[in-house]
């Protein structure tokens, strides 16, 4: 969720205006749902148990399975703490770069497209980091590294070309650790669930954290009018440390 208000500084540099803009972002949506529904992979269909068809009870069935476990619990906290406070960061990042740092919609551009750079290394290195030091540490080194790029934005200092470079890092930063952190986790969470049990906890876990996420947006835009948008990226950030401590205090630690 972000909030912004009026458009970049030096907007007229930019190679197509902000509607257009969006009208490709939304055509790449449109496409990325015509190619899922090309897949033809059949699927199994999941055995029925006593709580089938039955709402509450699938429902209840679901909660028991993820607060119940206690690896499933600590993600589970950890996932809601992150998306809540990551999305009071998100509510005003872009309001900071444009009224704050003072950049245009194309730099803007080019600092969040360097973030793709950090979900492909997310992507390609998980399996060496895991086999090296385990499932556990590298979860908490995501998280770690994404909190570490979310404190790098408000102290950004300098010059342009520094604080420009400076969001770069923290978006690869941010992509990397992200990748790190969900592959580990949803892998983590399917390898202690029962199979028959994964819709349920799946469901659940989604539940509350995407419950979270406007919650946190709502948060962020008051805590940004009442302290300013520096401290509240700081706040922010500092919430998002809280994550790894669930991680810390749970079996998640020693996973391999």
């Amino acid at each position: 969720v972000t909030v912004t208000s009026g458009a970049p500084r030096n907007s007229s540099s930019s190679a197509v205006s902000a509607p257009a803009a969006i009208l490709v972002d939304a055509f790449s949506f449109l496409l990325s749902g015509l190619c899922l529904g090309a897949i033809r992979q059949p699927e199994v269909a999941p055995k029925l148990n006593e709580e089938a068809n039955h709402l509450w009870r699938e429902m209840g069935a679901g909660i028991r399975q993820l607060f119940g476990n206690a690896t499933l619990r600590a993600i589970t906290l950890a996932t809601a703490t992150l998306s809540f406070f990551n999305a009071m960061l998100e509510a005003l990042y872009l309001l900071y770069m444009t009224n704050s740092l003072g950049l245009s919609a194309a730099l803007i551009g080019l600092i969040f497209s360097a973030g793709s750079l950090g979900f492909l290394m997310g992507a390609l290195l998980p399996n060496r980091m895991v086999s090296r030091f385990g499932l556990g540490p590298t979860l908490m080194a995501g998280l770690g590294l994404l909190t570490l790029s979310d404190f790098i934005l408000p102290l950004a200092r300098g010059p342009q070309p520094l604080i420009i470079a400076l969001l770069i890092v923290a978006q690869i930063c941010f992509g990397c650790g992200l990748t790190f952190y969900n592959i580990g986790q949803v892998s983590l969470r399917q390898a202690v669930t029962p199979e028959q049990m994964l819709g349920r906890m799946n469901g659940t876990l989604d539940f509350v954290v995407a419950g979270l996420i406007p919650i946190g947006a709502l948060v962020g835009g008051l805590l940004g009018e009442r302290l300013g948008l520096r401290p509240t990226l700081l706040l922010a950030a500092s919430g998002e440390l809280l994550a790894v401590v669930w991680l810390l205090i749970s079996p998640v630690r020693t996973a391999r």
